[in-house]
């Protein structure tokens, strides 16, 4: 109801101190310990006003010294540590005063205060608040550092605390499981070392790789085969973080199929064998329209194209299930004398799988996986160094110095990358909370680009995070294929086709660019160039066309307003490295005659290749670059008249040569 921050923080501090005075008449109450943590916790460091209200409790002498009056006291003026402490004393209560925290989970209970400990060495890095008298961050290993330094010992801490949950054990229904975070990575490990020790007991010669290669050709049927062949074509990575392991089935299959283990005669030209069972099963009446390209289908056969490979995917999950080498699979093929053994190995894995799954239920709800890694890579110089440079893009924007800024952005990105190579964080880049967290970035770096009216870099080090963006990745992928299904139509003489499918081409990246403000800004070679290929595609599908045809385009304005036509002229003013020595020639002209005849021919050259990359400025009328094209084309004509001589007949730029009727 306020307009005035400060006035919104003092019924922050209000509201905390009222539910605060609670638990001195509630002393061996956890939950309304746990309650007061987490109004000052959050209230402050969450809100729209956060940096604000961390300066202002920093300042509040008078807040102070009511807490120091208080049972909870701690010195450093933080609304996270404040928070921890009343977390630690809900803890307390709990484990040794029998205090009752009803039905919450207890490993949630038991999680806040590391959180906290992570979201104040967090904050360290982009406010510093309470380390020095301007509240500035200090990246160095006494401040940044030692705070992340104790969010990892609370952490670990957390991790290894082997905490009673409220689901019953299915064993004694009296008692309830009891887990750890850390269990499901222990039972991990240990069950990699048993399935490791099932496949010591196969018979020689024989490997999980063999197992998978011989069951897709005898265990699975060619309806299964055909099911998996987008899978075998594009394997997950061993590295995904969630499919990893089990895309492992294809990656071996494609091993095969691409000769690794030697020729498969069988299997000879794979792919196409594999594509057309794939089409066999899919209705005869659906079968054209399920060879597009899903970029290249329409709103109204969406529909049709999802049921032509219902059936398909009805067979994926029982293909894969056929393929996957689990405990069982390995236990049947076991040499005679190890059959016992390994049954009971099953055993023991089935059980650990139990434990591992429950321990996995809790480490997806804490984001374990990435928390663990971020208190340590958080504390290494590539990482501070990243902060460090974050903190400057701040001061240089905020002064009014977009061009440091951007140099600042940049050595931020340079940072993060050399952090996601270092070798004792492997799976860093494949964390999606980690990729989510540096698009985050590339993000807000459009704010410095906007400033400066530019595009992302053609090159920088931060691509390769933006290429590894799923979505994005699929994007790319569905275009190239889209690019080569309309080669494929001009090359077989379907120029109606050809044309209409360019065109949707183009009308897709125009939509999915406009939701997408990154990909605006062409911070990928890939992006870009796909776009300008679907506009040369669109072109060339004209220029085969009928004469008439193209005249009649050219004269209704086609090609004046096209989709993704502002992308394409943006990128050519910003990221064209002709374009960009058009403009020094044409500056170099203007204050030396003498160079004029000399730089035209030049740029004659130059505006060839950017025409080459754009064929469409040749008919688009309206458009300023095309415009410039032929004031320069004129100029050239000029200069040639007066030397008497004309034009070459390879002259590049025929298209914008004057007509007699002086178009």
């Amino acid at each position: 109801m306020f307009d005035d921050y400060r006035e919104r923080y003092r019924w922050v501090i209000r509201g905390f101190e009222f539910v605060q005075k609670g638990t001195t008449y509630n002393r061996n109450a956890p939950k309304l310990y746990t309650r007061t943590g987490w109004i000052i916790s959050q209230k402050v460091g969450i809100a729209d006003e956060k940096k604000q209200y961390r300066r202002l409790l920093r300042e509040d002498d008078e807040f102070a010294a009511r807490q120091a009056e208080q049972e909870i006291f701690v010195t450093n003026r933080d609304n996270w540590l404040l928070g921890h402490a009343f977390y630690k004393r809900a803890e307390d209560l709990y484990e040794n005063h029998n205090g009752d925290i009803g039905k919450e989970t207890r490993l949630l209970f038991f999680g806040r205060a590391p959180m906290n400990r992570i979201r104040y060495a967090e904050w360290m890095s982009i406010d510093g608040c309470g380390v020095n008298k301007t509240n500035t961050p200090l990246f160095d290993e006494e401040n940044c550092a030692k705070a992340w330094r104790l969010a990892q010992e609370d952490w670990e801490s957390y991790s290894n605390k082997k905490v009673e949950t409220t689901i019953p054990d299915k064993v004694d229904p009296n008692k309830f499981r009891v887990t750890s975070l850390n269990v499901q990575r222990e039972a991990a490990e240990k069950i990699q070392e048993y399935e490791d020790q099932l496949v010591s007991f196969l018979p020689e010669g024989e490997t999980r790789e063999t197992i998978v290669w011989d069951r897709w050709n005898n265990e699975l049927d060619d309806k299964q085969r055909a099911s998996l062949y987008e899978r075998v074509k594009e394997p997950f990575d061993e590295n995904n973080y969630n499919l990893g392991k089990q895309g492992f089935p294809t990656r071996v299959v494609r091993d095969y199929l691409d000769g690794k283990y030697g020729e498969q005669p069988e299997w000879k030209d794979w792919e196409k064998k594999l594509y057309d069972l794939r089409m066999s099963y899919v209705d005869e009446d659906l079968r054209e329209l399920a060879k597009r390209p899903e970029l290249l289908v329409s709103e109204d056969d969406e529909k049709n194209y999802s049921s032509a490979f219902s059936r398909l995917t009805d067979w994926l999950g029982r293909a894969n299930q056929l393929l996957q080498i689990t405990p069982e699979v390995l236990a049947a093929r076991a040499r005679p004398e190890k059959k016992s053994e390994a049954r009971d190995i099953v055993a023991e894995i089935d059980s650990l799988s139990n434990e591992e799954r429950f321990s996995r239920m809790f480490r997806d709800i804490m984001g374990a996986d990435f928390h663990e890694m971020e208190v340590a890579f958080e504390q290494t110089p590539e990482a501070r160094s990243a902060r460090e440079h974050r903190q400057a893009v701040r001061d240089r924007y905020n002064a009014g110095q977009p061009e440091e800024a951007n140099k600042e952005f940049l050595a931020s990105f340079d940072s993060w990358v050399a952090l996601l190579h270092r070798e004792d964080f492997p799976k860093l880049k494949y964390l999606p909370q980690m990729t989510s967290e540096l698009m985050d970035e590339t993000e807000k770096y459009l704010i410095v680009l906007e400033q400066l009216e530019t595009v992302f870099p053609k090159e920088f080090s931060f691509q390769e995070v933006i290429r590894r963006d799923e979505r994005i990745a699929a994007r790319l992928k569905a275009a190239a294929d889209s690019e080569a299904f309309i080669a494929k139509e001009l090359e077989d003489g379907k120029i109606k086709e050809a044309r209409d499918d360019a065109l949707q081409l183009l009308s897709s990246w125009q939509g999915y660019n406009g939701n997408n403000p990154i990909l605006e800004l062409g911070p990928l070679p890939e992006s870009v160039g796909s776009v300008f290929n679907a506009a040369k595609l669109w072109i060339k599908a004209w220029e085969s066309s009928p004469e008439t045809e193209l005249d009649l385009a050219i004269q209704t304005g086609v090609f004046n307003d096209y989709y993704c036509r502002d992308f394409i002229e943006f990128m050519i003013q910003k990221r064209d490295d002709s374009y960009a020595e058009i403009e020094k020639l044409e500056v170099e002209r203007m204050n030396d005659a003498e160079k004029n005849f000399d730089a035209l021919k030049q740029e004659i050259d130059l505006w060839a290749k950017v025409v080459e990359s754009a064929p469409v400025l040749k008919y688009d009328s309206s458009s300023d670059i095309a415009a410039q094209i032929a004031n320069t084309v004129q100029e050239y004509q000029t200069e040639l008249q007066k030397r008497s001589e004309n034009i070459p007949d390879d002259f590049p730029l025929k298209a914008f040569l004057a007509r007699p009727d002086g178009t």
